[in-house]
């Protein structure tokens, strides 16, 4: 059983909260599917254990193999969905925690798994009740943390690991997460990688394996810089030329600072399950480190905006109006009108065309909703 005592205090940038590294780590099945292979190179680099929860980030709280991460998204809550859906009595370990929070975790009307407040608050629908939920009266932030918060969020990180750690609860979890790596990768790049007949054996599944752990953690700048990498790929598709190519490039390309510690987290498992030779990027690293001071501070979970839907959704929690399609991918008048008007309120050209200041902008935006 995880114990208050259990439970660490980590920070990260502006952010403090809880931590927990988890009990075991992911172990391939007998008989391996492709996807339980795919988890073994992913869970190498993200949480890496059904247990471990994260509390220390903008996230508020993220959990399990894959780091799934509550803040706006409610990806934890889908996990946990998945468990109710499985066996309710499996979520009996949150029940401090929701005591505590006078709250409970039930399907709403629209079918989906949510947390809600046992008062007039209702739903725990927005960040903010979100924070209120799982961190009492802290922001996450440095500075914002009193006695009974640091109480109340380890509570709730020991009640979470409890649940996850289950056996019944951990199949549930593995399975929902084998079935969803497949989706990390953007339409255009599954096309290309995952679309294709070829088995994922040799330099194919290595390709594969490695892309979705880029893609796992920014979908839509490992499908820009896969992109990229196509455009001078030497050799012919699948070759180890071709294939090293474009791991270079989601390595070093999206200047990233974790991201070639990535590269040297997944490595070692690609080269065994996959039976290849990858190679040591060291010297490129070396080089790269002294080129990636460019000013800016980078943070590995913002978005960048280079996808269109990621700009109508940041567009859409500002209060804009796209229309009933919403986050669609599709450049529509309202959309357009709205990345002009945009524009107009900070300052900038209202072209409708989202360049390199437009998306410093609407990060500045993106932080001030997930922050404050």
């Amino acid at each position: 059983m995880v114990t208050l005592e259990n439970i660490g205090w980590g920070q990260y940038k502006s952010y403090e909260g809880t931590f927990f590294r988890g009990l075991g780590r992911f172990e391939l099945p007998p008989n391996p599917s492709e996807n339980h292979r795919l988890m073994a190179v992913l869970t190498s680099t993200e949480g890496g254990s059904g247990s471990a929860i994260n509390g220390y980030d903008r996230c508020i709280i993220s959990c399990g193999y894959f780091q799934w991460c509550e803040a706006a998204y409610f990806l934890t809550s889908r996990l946990l969905g998945a468990i109710a859906e499985s066996n309710p009595n499996l979520l009996q370990p949150l029940d401090p925690a929701l005591q505590a929070s006078k709250a409970v975790f039930t399907k709403t009307t629209r079918g989906r798994w949510r947390f809600a407040f046992q008062d007039n608050r209702g739903e725990v629908d927005s960040v903010k009740e979100q924070r209120q939920l799982f961190l009492l009266h802290s922001t996450g932030h440095k500075g914002t943390w009193d006695d009974d918060s640091k109480a109340h969020a380890k509570l709730w990180a020991a009640c979470m690991a409890n649940t996850l750690v289950q056996p019944e609860a951990d199949e549930v979890q593995v399975a929902y997460s084998a079935k969803r790596i497949r989706s990390f990768a953007m339409p255009s790049a599954r096309k290309v990688l995952l679309d294709d007949p070829a088995p994922s054996q040799g330099w194919v599944g290595a390709l594969r394996a490695g892309f979705l752990s880029f893609a796992g953690n920014l979908p839509a700048v490992a499908a820009k810089h896969l992109e990229k990498a196509l455009k001078t790929a030497p050799g012919a598709k699948w070759s180890e030329d071709w294939c090293i190519h474009i791991l270079k490039e989601l390595t070093f390309g999206p200047k990233i600072a974790i991201y070639p510690h990535r590269y040297d987290a997944i490595r070692p498992h690609i080269e065994k399950l996959y039976e290849v030779d990858l190679p040591d990027f060291a010297d490129e690293l070396e080089a790269w480190e002294a080129e990636l001071d460019d000013g800016i501070d980078r943070d590995a979970a913002d978005p960048c905006f280079y996808q269109l839907g990621e700009v109508q959704q940041v567009l859409i929690d500002m209060g804009y109006d796209l229309g009933p399609w919403g986050a669609d991918g599709v450049m529509g008048a309202k959309t357009k009108d709205a990345i002009m008007t945009f524009q107009s309120l900070n300052g900038l050209v209202p072209d409708g065309v989202v360049g390199s200041k437009t998306r410093a902008k609407l990060l500045e935006a993106f932080r001030a909703q997930i922050c404050t």
